[in-house]
Formats: structure tokens, C-alpha cells, sequence
């Protein structure tokens, strides 16, 4: 499996006076859904733990078992899929920071499920960054108008290509976008075994006869 390159479990860099209680959530299309997901999310909560070990990571999750059995580190993980709407308020009222990201969570009939919690935390006072995240395909007026009103509010805006940039842009989103790289790029990929061989299919084998008058 693939590792961190700067990053071990084990690293301690210390903790800052006042900081034990640090909750930093994690939001993104996690639980499995796409393996490229999961390699963002493993990216994204081993640089937290590099540079704040004492943080409390909160991921937001689709699928919470496959989020706690592949994703260890996090102290905490929450199922927002069916989730009733004071249970989530409440979680991320709690939080000193949500990252939106990365991945692609912006497209039609799906992004405004993101940014709902994106406003949530608005609403709480909680400081959102979006972290090299996709867009596209945004289409739909509405959700169009969502991601102008939600993405002008979040202190910084990364996004993972220039097609994205200039997805939010022609939504009408006016403020500064940066475009960074895939965070899972950041992974070094572990020695090739031949375990890792693919597997032939099985083609059955014919006489020329089968197939001649």
C-alpha cells in the first residue's frame, strides 16, 4: 500500500499549550465510493498529522465503516448520509476549522450537499478552507448560485486543475481561486509485487473448425 512520504503515524512534533482540544473536520466523498477519494483523504489527514499531531481529526464520511477500517487515524468519524440535520449542526459547531476537500465535490446534483455543511459552518463562525477541490459538471442554476454564495465566504480556495478554476468562474464566482495539485500525488507508490500482476481473463480455446463451414 501506498505511504506517506513525510508522514508516519509515530511523529510527534509536539503540542501547543491550549491546543489539546483541536477539532479539525475533514469533508470530502469519502467512504470508499472511488479509490482516488480514499488516497486523497489518506493524503489529507497524514499532512494534518505532520503539522498539527495534536489535532483532533473529524472526517465526514458516506459510509463510516469503511472510513474507521481504512482510515484509522482519524479520532472521530461521522456518517452524514441520513444524518438528521441538528446531529450535524451540532458536530460542526464544534469544529475550529473544516476543510472542504480535495476531490471533485462540485457538480451538478450533489454540490450543494457539500456546501450545506460549508454554510453550516459559516453560520457557526467556524473557518473553512477549500482544499484542491473538483468541479464540474456545474450546469444547473441553482446549484450554480450556491457555490457563488458559499465559496465567497471560505477563507481560502484551492482547486486541483485549471478546468475547475474556470468552472467556479463561469458560475460567476468572483474571488481569488488558486490552483494547486492532486493531493494524492503526494503518496509514494509502494514496490510492485507480483501480487499486483493482473489477471489474464479466461479465453476459452477454439478449433479452427469451430468457426469454419
Amino acid at each position: 500500500m501506498a505511504h506517506l512520504t513525510s508522514w508516519s503515524p509515530r511523529t510527534k512534533l509536539g503540542s501547543c499549550d491550549g491546543d489539546a482540544d483541536f477539532r479539525i473536520g475533514v469533508l470530502g466523498s469519502y467512504g470508499g465510493l472511488n479509490i482516488g477519494d480514499e488516497a486523497i483523504l489518506r493524503c489529507v489527514i497524514g499532512c494534518l498529522g505532520h503539522l498539527r499531531p495534536d489535532a483532533k481529526i473529524i472526517v465526514f464520511s458516506r459510509n463510516e465503516e469503511h472510513t474507521r477500517q481504512h482510515h484509522q487515524e482519524a479520532a472521530e468519524v461521522v456518517g452524514w448520509e441520513g444524518a438528521s440535520r441538528c446531529e450535524l449542526l451540532a458536530t460542526v459547531s464544534r469544529l475550529n476549522l473544516l476543510i472542504l476537500g480535495g476531490g471533485g465535490v462540485l457538480y451538478d446534483g450533489e454540490g450543494h450537499r457539500y456546501l450545506a455543511l460549508v454554510q453550516a459552518a459559516h453560520n457557526a463562525g467556524v473557518p473553512v478552507f477549500a482544499y484542491a477541490v473538483g468541479a464540474g459538471p456545474l450546469n444547473d442554476p441553482e446549484e450554480r448560485a450556491v457555490v457563488r454564495k458559499v465559496l465567497a465566504g471560505v477563507r481560502d480556495l484551492t482547486v486541483q486543475d485549471h478546468e475547475s478554476r474556470l468552472v467556479v468562474e463561469k458560475a460567476g464566482l468572483d474571488r481569488e481561486v488558486t490552483v494547486t495539485a492532486d493531493p494524492a500525488l503526494l503518496l509514494t507508490p509502494s514496490d510492485f509485487t507480483t501480487d499486483m500482476r493482473p489477471v489474464p481473463a479466461h479465453r476459452p480455446r477454439h478449433s479452427c473448425r469451430t468457426f469454419l463451414p
